[in-house]
This record gives C-alpha cells, sequence and structure tokens, in this order.
C-alpha cells in the first residue's frame, strides 16, 4: 500500500502544503481523518455522477 509519505514533490503539490523550506509536505493521518470525517456522503456521491 502507498502512503502519503511515500509520495513524491509532484503529487504532493496536489495537497498544496509547503513547509518552510518549500517543500511540499502531506498532512498527517489525524488531519486527512478530520477532513473525511467532515464529509456528507450524499453530496460526496452526488459530485462524482456529475462529471
Amino acid at each position: 500500500m502507498i502512503e502519503a509519505q511515500d509520495l513524491g514533490q509532484a503529487a504532493r503539490a496536489r495537497f498544496r502544503r509547503r513547509d518552510r523550506s518549500g517543500r511540499y509536505e502531506v498532512p498527517n493521518r489525524t488531519r486527512i481523518r478530520d477532513v473525511l470525517t467532515r464529509v456528507d456522503p450524499d453530496a460526496l456521491d452526488a459530485r462524482r455522477w456529475q462529471r
């Protein structure tokens, strides 16, 4: 399984989060979990079908 920490800089750029040195970093597991628990599953499903 690929972990977020295994991603290269190009893939990390999608998170749009840089550290002080300017390199892209990824959010930690807690941050990702917190965001996902706030997502409305029905809204996400509806959005998926609009594409």
